[in-house]
This record gives C-alpha cells, sequence and structure tokens, in this order.
C-alpha cells in the first residue's frame, strides 16, 4: 500500500493492470488490494487462487516497471510457476495485456476445478522422492526448489500415505497451505479450455535471457508458444536446475520481485558456497520504500547505474550547491607509550584439578590447551613475535558448572603488533570465508570487487571480532574498503587498546554439575529467541510469533546471522544460520536448540559414565545370528552414524531413527 501511495509509477502500473482486469472479471484488484477503508480488507478473496494468480501478478509486474524507472535493467529473468508469466512478459514474450489474460484464465480455471488435492514439500533428493512415489500415479512431483528440497502434489490420501511412509523413514516434510494440488494430473480437466485462451494469444521470441521452469534451462523460442504454457501447468518447476543455469550466465545479482523474499532462500540452498548478492524487494513487517531504498543502495555501491532524475522525478526534492572549498582537517594522533608488559586479563582457573606437562613446541596439537598468563612469556620490545608458554592439560574431576570458556586470550602489548601477520589472517578468514585460496584475496582491491556480499561479510565481521576481541561492526568494509585499509584500522584499534589478544580454541568445561544445565527449560529457551529476535529486529518480543514463519516475520539474511550468532553466544552452541530453513518458526528452532543442549549435557558427562562401545554393538547384534560380513556391514553403518553425531551432523533424533532402521535390516537378515 505505501508504494501505491507514494509511489506514482508502481501505481500506474497497478492501475493500468486492474484496467485490463476489469474488462477481463468485474472484480475490481484495487478494491482488493487497497481498499478505500482499510478496515473492509478481505484477506480471504487473495486465498482463491482465480485472485491470487493475476494479483500476484499485477504486484511483481509493478515492482519490476518501478525496478526499471530507476534503472536496474535485468540481463536475464526467471519466475517460479505464477512468476514466469511475469517474466515472460519482462522478456517480451507476450504483451502486458495478453499476460493477464493467460493468468488470469489460469487462475480461474483451477479455481473451478475440485479442491481436495495436497501439495507438500519433502526434504529428500529428487531420487528419493521419484522412488518413494514410483507406484502411486496419483502423486506427481510439482516443484524441484533445492538438492533436497522437492514438492510433490496430488490427491489427499495417496499424498497423506506417502509422507507418513517417508515420515517413518526419518525424512522431514511440511505441508503446503494450497487451494489445489498445482503442477500434478488434478490439473488435466482444465487443460483444454486453457489452451484455447492461449491460441489467441501472439508471442514473440524472448528479448532477454529467461530461464524456462519446464527445463530449467534457458529457454529456446518454444516458450513462444501455446503448448509451452499448457505444459507449464502439469509439468514440475525445475527451480533448482534454474539457479544452477542463472550462474552459469553468471548472474552475480539476484533480485527478486514479489511480495516476499522466498525464492532467495531457496536460491541460497541451490548454490551454497556461491558469491552472489540476494537482494528482496518487499519484505513482510517493513516498510515498503525502506527495504526498496535497502537493495537500491546495494545496487549503487556496487556500481550499478542509477537513473537519479527518473528517481526524483515525481517528487518535490531540488538539488543544492555543495560548497567548493576543501574541508579543514587535523589530525590527533594517540602518543606512542612504550610498554612491554604483558597484560593480565584473567588468573589461572582455581578450581580445576589438572594434570600437567609444560612444552615449548610451536605449533604442536593439543586437545585442551590453558594458557597460564602468569608464566607467558614475551619477546623483545624490538621484535613483531612472541613466544607462549603452553599448558597441555587433562581435564579429571571438574567442581563446577558447565562454562563455556571461548575467548581465553593471551595478550601482548602493542609494541609487538605485527601488521603483516594481522593482514595475513584477514585474508585467510576472507579466503575460508569465500571459499576461496588466500592468493585470490588481492588486498588492495576492494571488497566489492572481490565478491564479498553482505551474509559472508557478517561472517567474516564476526570471525575476526572472535579472534582479535574486538567489536568491528560489518559497516566498516565500507570505510575501509580492502584488505589493506582495514587491517590498518584494526592495527590502530588494537593498538589503543594496547593489547593483541590471541585466539585460543573454545573449551566446554563439562561437569558433573551440568546435570543442572541439562533440567534447561524449553519455555525459557523460547523466551531467549524470542527476546534476541525482536532486539535483533527491533521490534517488540509481542510481536515474536512463535509458529510463524520466520521469513513471513521479516528476517532477512543479515540479521538472521546476528541472531543466530547470539544464540551461539548465549548457550555455547555452534548453530549455522542455515538451521532457520530447517526449523522455520521460533517453536521449531526453540525444539531444535533444546535437544542440541540435551545432547551437550549428555556428552559432558565423565567418559567414566558413557555407555561402553561394545554395549552399543551388543543392543544392535543381541540375540541375531547373521553372517560376519553383515556384521560387519551393520557395524561400519553404525559407526558412520555415531560420527555424525558426535560431530554435530545429525541430532539425536534421527540418529535414532536410523539406528533403529539399522536393526530393522538385522531382524530381517
Amino acid at each position: 500500500r505505501q508504494l501505491y501511495e507514494q509511489a506514482p509509477v508502481f501505481r500506474e502500473a497497478i492501475d493500468k493492470c486492474d484496467e485490463i482486469l476489469g474488462k477481463l472479471d468485474k472484480t475490481s484488484l484495487k478494491e482488493i488490494l487497497y481498499p478505500a477503508n482499510k478496515d473492509d480488507y478481505d484477506s480471504s478473496l487473495l486465498n482463491q487462487t482465480a485472485y491470487t494468480q493475476p494479483t500476484l501478478f499485477a504486484v511483481e509486474y509493478a515492482l519490476y516497471k518501478l525496478w526499471d524507472s530507476w534503472g536496474v535493467k535485468p540481463d536475464a529473468v526467471m519466475g517460479h510457476s505464477v512468476g514466469e508469466y511475469v517474466a515472460a512478459c519482462v522478456a517480451g514474450i507476450f504483451s502486458l495485456e495478453d499476460g493477464l489474460k493467460l493468468i488470469a484464465a489460469r487462475g480461474s480455471l483451477m479455481q473451478q476445478l475440485p479442491s481436495g488435492g495436497e501439495m507438500v514439500s519433502v526434504m529428500a533428493s529428487e531420487s528419493d522422492v521419484r522412488e518413494a512415489i514410483a507406484s502411486v500415479p496419483e502423486i506427481s512431483i510439482a516443484a524441484i526448489n533445492g538438492p533436497e528440497s522437492i514438492v510433490i502434489s496430488g490427491e489427499s490420501v495417496a499424498v497423506n500415505s506417502v509422507v507418513n511412509s517417508l515420515e517413518r523413514s526419518g525424512i522431514k516434510t511440511k505441508q503446503l497451505q494450497v487451494s489445489h494440488a498445482f503442477h500434478s494430473q488434478l490439473m488435466e480437466p482444465m487443460l483444454a479450455e486453457f489452451e484455447e485462451v492461449a491460441n489467441q494469444i501472439t508471442y514473440n521470441n524472448p528479448q532477454i535471457t529467461i530461464i524456462s521452469n519446464l527445463t530449467g534451462t534457458t529457454a529456446d523460442n518454444s516458450i513462444a508458444s501455446a503448448k509451452y504454457w499448457v505444459d507449464h501447468i502439469r509439468q514440475p518447476v525445475r527451480f533448482a536446475q534454474g539457479m544452477e543455469a542463472l550462474q552459469q550466465e553468471g548472474s552475480e545479482i539476484l533480485l527478486e520481485i514479489g511480495p516476499k523474499p522466498i525464492l532467495l532462500g531457496m536460491g541460497r540452498e541451490c548454490l551454497m558456497g556461491s558469491k552472489k548478492l540476494w537482494l528482496p524487494s518487499l519484505r513482510p513487517g517493513k516498510q515498503d520504500w525502506l527495504q526498496m531504498l535497502q537493495s537500491l543502495s546495494e545496487f549503487y555501491i556496487r556500481g550499478i547505474k542509477v537513473d537519479w532524475l527518473e528517481f526524483y522525478r515525481d517528487y518535490s526534492d531540488q538539488k543544492v550547491e555543495l560548497p567548493t572549498y576543501p574541508w579543514q582537517r587535523k589530525s590527533y594522533w594517540i602518543k606512542n607509550i612504550p610498554n612491554n608488559k604483558v597484560s593480565k586479563s584473567l588468573s589461572e582457573p582455581q578450581l580445576l584439578k589438572t594434570q600437567t606437562q609444560t612444552n615449548r613446541q610451536r605449533g604442536q596439537k593439543v586437545k585442551i590447551e590453558l594458557l597460564n598468563l602468569d608464566s607467558m612469556s614475551v619477546a623483545k620490545s624490538s621484535s613483531t613475535s612472541f613466544v607462549k608458554q603452553q599448558k597441555n592439560t587433562e581435564i579429571l574431576d571438574l567442581q563446577q558448572k558447565n562454562t563455556e570458556i571461548s575467548n581465553f586470550q593471551s595478550l601482548v602489548t602493542r609494541d609487538n603488533l605485527d601488521f603483516n601477520e594481522i593482514k595475513e589472517t584477514l585474508k585467510q578468514k576472507l579466503a575460508n570465508a569465500m571459499y576461496v585460496e588466500p592468493s585470490e584475496i588481492i588486498e588492495n582491491k576492494k571488497f566489492i570487487d572481490l565478491g564479498l556480499d553482505s551474509i559472508v561479510g557478517v561472517e567474516w565481521i564476526n570471525s575476526i571480532n572472535k579472534h582479535y576481541g574486538l567489536d568491528i561492526k560489518v559497516t566498516q568494509v565500507y570505510n575501509y574498503p580492502t584488505v589493506l585499509e582495514l587491517t590498518r584500522y584494526i592495527t590502530q584499534e588494537l593498538s589503543n587498546q594496547k593489547k593483541v589478544p590471541v585466539e585460543a580454541p573454545k573449551i566446554f568445561l563439562k561437569t558433573e554439575a551440568s546435570e543442572s544445565n541439562a533440567q534447561v527449560n524449553f519455555l525459557d529457551i523460547k523466551e531467549t529467541l524470542k527476546q534476541k529476535l525482536a532486539n535483533a529486529m527491533y521490534v517488540e518480543p509481542r510481536e515474536i510469533i512463535e509458529n510463524k514463519k520466520f521469513i513471513d516475520l521479516g528476517l532477512d539474511s543479515i540479521v538472521g546471522v546476528e541472531w543466530i550468532n547470539s544464540i551461539n553466544k548465549h548457550y555455547g552452541l555452534d548453530i549455522k544460520v542455515t538451521q532457520v530453513y530447517n526449523y522455520p518458526t521460533l517453536f521449531k528452532l526453540a525444539e531444535y536448540i533444546k535437544q542440541e543442549i540435551d545432547y551437550q549435557n549428555l556428552t559432558a558427562a565423565p567418559i567414566k559414565q558413557e555407555l561402553p562401545r561394545n554395549q552399543v554393538d551388543d543392543s544392535l547384534t543381541k540375540n541375531m545370528d547373521f553372517s560376519s560380513e553383515l556384521q560387519d556391514s551393520l557395524m561400519q553403518e553404525l559407526d558412520s552414524i555415531l560420527e555424525w553425531v558426535a560431530q554435530k551432523e545429525l541430532s539425536t533424533k534421527v540418529a535414532n531413527q536410523m539406528i533403529e532402521k539399522l536393526k530393522q535390516k538385522a531382524r530381517a537378515n
């Protein structure tokens, strides 16, 4: 509504679509979207696919026209189901009038079909899903949204039966809220009538690259035919393959044109680790203008030429002449006071009963390293390096509470700062974050030209802060836009602090007192997550609805990274930000975190309390008679499961399900 009221280009496009649709149907698009009296807004109409499809088309087309007026023009376009109609219109395959005629007929004919179908998202590979539905002709694959994100569609009874089978196998599923089973055989009764409408459309070959939903590759001229759009209704949307095609096209900035940034999350899953900039147009819970301007600013700082004259055309803003004289500048340098004393930040813990073995071998790997600051030696002031005395410590028994020591650091004075060492650390961490070789990080090249995007930038700066004990904001990459300049800034910051923290490994002190930590209340976890998310999003906690999807709450990628980092710090976990896709509501994420904390406390028990391996083996093979070859195979699979759990790559719940399957396999043999 804000864009409709304040952006003339957007409003003109909506009005144009409303005029065209008004000739096809008596219902007013504007009355559905923007009733004069806001209290008259009826969302139920938008839940009817006859109105959903043309309304979505109109909003996406209007957003495109607004971006286009600002000078942001696409090199390639791709849609998802209904979105491909808008993409085709943008690519010049058919006119706005014909596009609306097609989508209105599509929505109306689908609305007339009997309801009762189901669509379910399955977290498994395409091959696994095809195997699961191979003997069920009532079910079709509707969309391939990611490597392990497949949507199935079809008759309710058949879909529910397959879903139950998948769930028993440990495969996660999620029912989609839809009115009909789109892209399934239940759509076939309307195909003939839709084909009649499609044959009335004037088609043209695409004027820019468009990625086809049907093939997942660059569309050829067959997209300019009635047959293509008839097949489009029945065939699956190959979104994952389409993202790969965009990757091959060299697309570096991906802008989602729609009311919610749904495709951005799916796209990231398809191109994990790739150096892309992902930008939304609109986001629920965020002012329309604010989100549009934030994304526009990202284009601008990356060298996209914005048409500012067109941007301000309909507003009364005026240019002003700035003074031509230079600003007065004066530097206030901090006096360099020699100081070679070691700064002591933490005394050696006295509550630990330890066995220690002192060594001075540089680079020796140890399981746990507690740095005794009292006994550390520092190199001469003229040197830029120092030697630290290590203590290899085996913890036998702990009398205190379960604690995380994440920044147990040694400190040396600023005289020992090594500019090159800091620079190499930054390059190595940036290379790790961007999945490239350190040699590819050119120290005087701007981050934007290196391909650093906002998400990777946040993670990289967080790793620097953790390493050096600083609190650098991610926005500093704009003030110091190269590795060289950022190194100078960090060196100065460390110099001001008169110390260089040297990151020590994260240590979890597992104790018998951890029993109390195992009783972490689920409601407490949920409230903690809610409070931290509210703080991150600058909203009231009451606005965070626990069973509402994060994407619908307005959570974006950058805020998501910061929020997950705060959760990890609070609970001493190592949750990946991508878990918000696996557990997409606060309630589900709280359940997962509770499970992780319980698992952490389980593994915190002394070794003597752990279940002996031979007992695990016995529980799997007891009272069973089978070949040693099969037994070896089962044990190998069990070893893998236990290793995945130990590495936190597998939850205990899923691990138990997999072990149960192994038992069933053993019994079957």
